[in-house]
C-alpha cells in the first residue's frame, strides 16, 4: 500500500494536534479494537503498535521526520497515513473507519458462501435432481464436514433416491452432532425411520 497523502478524503479520519508535557501518541478509531502499524522505512517491515485506543510513547518511531501508521480492522478499508513527529507534544489521531468494498468480514463471506451452497444443492432436489444435489452436497461437506444442515439434505437426496444406507448414514452422523434437531428426528419419525 502506498502512502496517502491526502489524508482526509480516503480515510474519513480527523487528525487532532494539542500540545501537553510528554511525547506521545493516541490513536482511536471507530470501530475500536483496530490494529496500529508502524512501517519502518529502514527495515521495509511492519510493526504492530497495539490496538485501539492507543497511546504510544515508545522509541521505535521517528523523532525528527513524518513517519506511516496504518490503522486495520477485519471487515474495514485499512487506513495509511502519515503523522509528523512530536517535539514534546501529545499527537491524537482519531480514525472513523469505513467499511471495506464488501463491507464483510472474511466470516461473513464464508458463510455466505455456504448458504449459497445450501441453497443450491436445495433447488436441485426441488428440481428432482437427487444425484446432482449429492454432488453439491458433497464438496460442501468436504470444506465443512459437520455441517448439519448439509448433512439431513444430503440423507434426503439420498432418501428421495431411494438409497436408504447412504440416507442412514447421512441422518446418523447429522444426528451425532446434533441430537436434538426437531427437523431431522420429526422426519424420522413420521416416516418410522429408525436410527
Amino acid at each position: 500500500m502506498k502512502p496517502n497523502l491526502v489524508f482526509s478524503i480516503l480515510s474519513g479520519a480527523l487528525l487532532l494536534l494539542s500540545g501537553c508535557a510528554s511525547s506521545s501518541y493516541h490513536f482511536v478509531s471507530e470501530p475500536p479494537d483496530a490494529s496500529v502499524y508502524y512501517f519502518d522505512p529502514a527495515t521495509q517491515k511492519r510493526f504492530l503498535m497495539g490496538t485501539t485506543p492507543l497511546t504510544y510513547k515508545k522509541s521505535s518511531v521517528p523523532k525528527d521526520k513524518p513517519f506511516l501508521v496504518t490503522i486495520e480492522k477485519e471487515g474495514y478499508a485499512p487506513v495509511e497515513t502519515p503523522v509528523a513527529p512530536t517535539d514534546g507534544t501529545q499527537t491524537f489521531l482519531n480514525f472513523k473507519l469505513k467499511p471495506d468494498a464488501n463491507g464483510l468480514k472474511r466470516s461473513d463471506l464464508e458463510l455466505n458462501q455456504t448458504i449459497k451452497n445450501l441453497f443450491v444443492a436445495q433447488k436441485l432436489i426441488f428440481a428432482k435432481r437427487y444425484q446432482a444435489s449429492v454432488v453439491e452436497l458433497d464438496k460442501l461437506l468436504k470444506e465443512r464436514p459437520n455441517l448439519v444442515q448439509a448433512l439431513i439434505m444430503k440423507g434426503t437426496a439420498y432418501y428421495l433416491l431411494q438409497d436408504m444406507n447412504s440416507a442412514i448414514a447421512s441422518w446418523k452422523k447429522a444426528l451425532e452432532l446434533d441430537r436434538d434437531n426437531e427437523e431431522l428426528n420429526s422426519f424420522l419419525q413420521e416416516k418410522n425411520i429408525r436410527i
